[in-house]
């Protein structure tokens, strides 16, 4: 259980111009083999029309992660009420998980190790002017366009290294022998049925847990 939230806990961030203080972030998520072996081909396969899906406003915070046919991952943040909501769904079951939110543990995402190197290069995503970034951690390479057009707060969650000077609206890596790419593919700034989006009811059909 612990290294599934983790998954949940290397996504979003914090920036610079225009501030949004409500909203949705979708980034599809492409996932190709880096080698010919049969084992990262399968591996891709699973993960096919993978996405991350981020919701935020005023003291409430979710992030939904689909990982292809492996597993469904949610988790709701209530920070005015200290509570939080986890969502599990693979191949074993339906899981619940409660928790405070202020009891949650978040991976640091500023390592020391890592360098950054800046270019000049720009381009556009979704009409935001974006420039590269890459960080090298231990020897993997993560490819970074990021803006400096929108700042969000995510409750000083930080989940990607905190020298990227923007917003990441682009970024590919190399995990377990897969070359994952992530691109924001819809931002609006609103969100929709609140109530049910941000509830920390766990649903029926999951088995909960109490941590």
């Amino acid at each position: 259980m612990k290294n599934v939230l983790f998954l949940f806990l290397l996504l979003s961030t914090s920036v610079s111009f225009s501030q949004l203080d409500e909203g949705v972030i979708q980034y599809s998520i492409d996932v190709e083999a880096a080698d010919t072996s049969l084992q990262a081909r399968q591996n891709a396969g699973l993960l096919h029309n993978s996405m991350m899906k981020i919701y935020f406003t005023k003291g409430l915070l979710r992030i939904d992660y689909k990982m292809g046919k492996i597993t469904d991952m949610k988790m709701i943040i209530d920070y005015e009420r200290n509570a939080s909501l986890s969502l599990i769904e693979n191949t074993q079951g339906k899981y619940a998980i409660l928790k405070k939110a202020d009891e949650l543990e978040y991976p640091e995402k500023n390592d020391t190790n890592s360098t950054i190197k800046l270019f000049k290069a720009t381009k556009k995503v979704l009409g935001y002017t974006c420039k590269k970034a890459v960080i090298t951690n231990d020897g993997v390479e993560t490819v970074y366009w990021y803006t400096e057009e929108i700042k969000i707060d995510f409750k000083g969650q930080q989940f990607f290294d905190k020298k990227i000077p923007g917003f990441p609206m682009v970024f590919t890596t190399i995990q377990g022998g897969m070359k994952m790419s992530y691109q924001v593919s819809n931002l609006v700034e609103f969100v929709e049925d609140k109530q049910e989006i941000f509830s920390t009811i766990p649903p029926s059909g999951y088995q909960v847990i109490n941590q």
